[in-house]
């Protein structure tokens, strides 16, 4: 896990400094009046100060806010509000930066302002990709690169498309993401400036080659990187090269070197007080610590990084933390401790990487890529409608009536033609509609059964993990034979599950025998902290499909019993009912309200099992039926919670 990867999606400064601290504040100095002039000068004091005295660039800011108000400058209160949202943004205040973007964004479309509208889309999409909400950040950088490439502002299109090539690099296309960033480094080197710029773009070339564990490649970029920020002072991006460079060393193995700059940028980051640059810090060190087999000082400097990280609510951060926390307290030989950290990083991480988030970029980009070209084809129109009418006036008279004779004659014989025609392709169209819909029926059946076996095939990959990390931990403490009996039930149900994932329907009975199977499972791992019942009395060769009740039992146990004090009970019962079998799932737990405040981070999980559920019965029903699935709180008299009914109507 690579710390400085996260931390280095960080803000391109595209403007080198234009003046020197002494120089603005001369200048502020000298247009005392609150004139356009000062707003300009404050403007540009906000944005120099907020790399290194964020608080300072805060002042700057709401000043010329204030100026640029009570004067009705435009563009002076544009820039001023993009400005304050960076300011937020570098101190790590992403939903606050963003709020002062969208204020941006809001007037500068009121007022037609183009070159501040793009600086507000690409900034205001910096804060949704810190926030991992990368389809919005994908459009509205779109939207950015759009208005730059009419605008033909070189600097612009640079800026984004080094932004869009880390976007690209967090959703794992390494190979857009270098592709954008070299496009965006050949337009820099051609301007023959931009030295803020360049340094960002090498650092994230170095990142990227990290990530493809080309780590030469990726240190010889990095130093470039570093030798360019030294040249214009910008602290925060120092410490994220040498952060990035000790990183680096580390997975080269070198942790002599790697322990040099990790130190340098631990020192760094503390003067710096950002928690993105600081809790990053914080936590190459502690890997630096596990590599070297520190594992005793390693820990608490990766829960304290943890923690900062939360706090700041990086969720990427978060991921890497709970990754490298697993690995050092396997190392101590904690596999309990460890384990608990591989679940939570596996679970926090289907939703970084999640296949909806990428189609729902990859749409925003087409869609993006048809506006430009429907933007050319309405440009070749008008240059097509100029020089028609050019040459309509160029006519004489004879000419024209000669043609208007020549096209009432085409029109006529295409009029004639077509009546011919018109019965014949009414006859084709009327068979072609009647295939048609024979091969939309067939369609149809054929997805409802993909979509059967799509759902099957969503067995939740947590438990299988579970299960193993039990069976290591049994090994662990020596109770080779629990072991041994867990291991043997845990193979019978996996042949099973394999034995199942071939067939749309199974047998009733068998679905039990799984069931019970399962549940031993669930019991030998939580130590027989809970009691289960199942109602063998309607189990019959009814079908149905497989692997349909387990996820409910498993929610139950894991949301609701587990979380309960005292006796846990759980009943599973199955009766007929005329043409359908109903199944119902009770647990004496803790409820769902309960279990949403107790287990924030799984609330995703535990709805999505749940809806997973409940539109597999839907398929295998062929029909919306509200009450094939019912979920029910049950409460005393008093309105305490008694735990959770749920209900099935397998048709």
């Amino acid at each position: 896990m690579r710390y400085a990867l996260s931390l280095a999606f960080f803000l391109l400064a595209i403007s080198v400094f234009s003046q020197d601290l002494d120089s603005l504040h001369q200048a502020l100095r000298r247009f005392s009046a609150e004139d356009s002039s000062r707003v300009s000068v404050l403007n540009e004091l906000c944005r120099i100060q907020r790399f290194n005295f964020p608080d300072s660039a805060l002042l700057y800011g709401n000043e010329a806010l204030r100026i640029a108000r009570k004067n009705g400058y435009l563009i002076g209160e544009a820039n001023a509000l993009n400005g304050i949202g960076k300011v937020y943004f570098q101190k790590g205040e992403y939903e606050t930066g963003l709020a002062w973007q969208e204020q941006a964004m809001a007037f500068c479309k009121k007022y037609q302002l183009k070159a501040q509208l793009a600086n507000a889309l690409n900034s205001a999409a910096l804060d949704h990709e810190y926030m991992d909400n990368y389809p919005q950040a994908t459009d509205l950088y779109l939207q950015a690169l759009a208005i730059e490439e009419a605008r033909q502002n070189n600097k612009g299109i640079a800026k984004v498309m080094t932004n869009l090539s880390m976007l690209y690099y967090d959703l794992g296309d390494h190979e857009k993401g270098l592709d954008f960033a070299f496009r965006a480094l050949k337009i820099l080197e051609a301007m023959g400036e931009e030295f803020s710029a360049r340094a960002s773009l090498l650092n994230n070339i170095g990142i990227i080659y990290s990530e493809q564990k080309k780590y030469k490649d990726a240190l010889h970029y990095y130093k470039q990187s570093l030798a360019l920020h030294e040249r214009t002072g910008n602290a925060y991006n120092i410490a994220i090269s040498v952060g990035n460079i000790g990183d680096c060393y580390n997975d080269l193995k070198q942790l002599d070197e790697a322990e040099v700059w990790i130190l340098r940028h631990n020192k760094l980051a503390k003067a710096l007080g950002a928690a993105y640059v600081e809790s990053a810090a914080i936590l190459s060190l502690g890997w630096l610590r596990v590599q070297q087999g520190r594992v005793d000082e390693a820990i608490p400097l990766l829960e304290q990084g943890l923690v900062m990280a939360q706090q700041a609510k990086i969720t990427k951060r978060i991921d890497d933390s709970y990754w490298q926390l697993a690995h050092a307290y396997k190392k101590k030989g904690d596999y309990k401790t460890a384990s608990k950290y591989w679940e939570l990083a596996y679970e926090i991480n289907d939703s970084l990487r999640s296949n909806e988030v990428i189609d729902m970029v990859t749409k925003t980009k087409k869609t993006y890529e048809v506006a430009q070209k429907q933007a050319e084809v309405d440009r070749l129109a008008n240059e097509t409608k100029f020089k028609t009418l050019e040459l309509d006036r160029e006519r004489n008279f004879r000419l024209f009536l000669m043609v208007v004779v020549f096209l009432l004659i085409i029109v006529a014989a295409l009029a004639f033609y077509g009546y011919r025609i018109k019965t014949k392709l009414n006859n084709k169209l009327k068979d072609r509609y009647e295939e048609i819909s024979r091969q939309k029926a067939v369609i149809e059946s054929i997805n409802l059964e993909l979509q059967e076996k799509a759902f099957r095939a969503q067995m939740n990959p947590h438990f299988i993990f579970n299960c193993l990390n039990s069976i290591q931990y049994l090994i662990a403490k020596g109770e080779n034979d629990e072991a041994f009996s867990y291991l043997t039930k845990f193979s019978v149900l996996l042949r099973s599950i394999l034995e199942h994932s071939d067939r749309d329907k199974i047998k009733l009975n068998e679905e039990l025998e799984f069931l019970e199977l399962y549940l031993q499972l669930e019991s030998l791992r939580f130590d027989h902290n809970f009691n289960y019942f199942v109602d063998h009395n309607a189990a019959g060769d009814e079908l149905i499909p497989p692997l349909m009740i387990q996820p409910l039992v498993e929610n139950a146990i894991v949301h609701g019993l587990l979380h309960k004090e005292g006796e846990r009970k759980l009943d599973i019962a199955f009766r007929k009912d005329a043409d359908a079998i109903i199944c119902e799932i009770r647990d004496n737990g803790i409820g769902r309200q309960a279990a949403k405040q107790n287990k924030p981070l799984k609330g995703h999980r535990q709805s999505k099992g749940v809806e997973l559920s409940r539109q597999r019965l839907t398929v295998h029903n062929n029909k919306v039926d509200d009450t094939a699935f019912i979920i029910e709180d049950l409460y005393n008299d008093e309105g305490k919670p008694l735990g959770t009914s749920v209900t099935l109507k397998i048709a």
